[in-house]
């Protein structure tokens, strides 16, 4: 597939990327080998297979149980100085 310095400008300007005119021409030259074997890919037949289940059969599966859990206080009896407020965590501001 042919690339044009056109498509390099359009690519770099989403990755916003400033490129020199020779990094240009390189970028537009790997990009025209990498989708070249991209189309190479594309060529290869692959048969028709039945999806693999073999993994899901010999992963056994647990009914979903909801329960009242408190983790709150195990953690603040070990946390250095964190404060509880309710069930939520007071921690010192990071952003202002």
């Amino acid at each position: 597939m042919a690339v044009t310095l056109e498509d390099v400008d359009h690519v770099a300007k989403l990755a916003r990327l400033g490129l020199s005119n020779d990094e240009r021409a390189a970028l537009r030259s790997d990009l025209e080998s990498i989708l070249g074997y991209v189309d190479l890919l594309r060529e290869v037949e692959i048969p028709a297979t039945a999806a693999d289940t073999s993994a899901a059969a010999s992963c056994p599966e647990r009914d979903d149980l909801v329960a009242a859990s408190d983790t709150a206080t195990p953690v603040l009896a070990v946390a250095p100085r964190v404060e509880a407020e309710g069930r939520f965590f007071r921690v010192p501001r990071v952003l202002d």
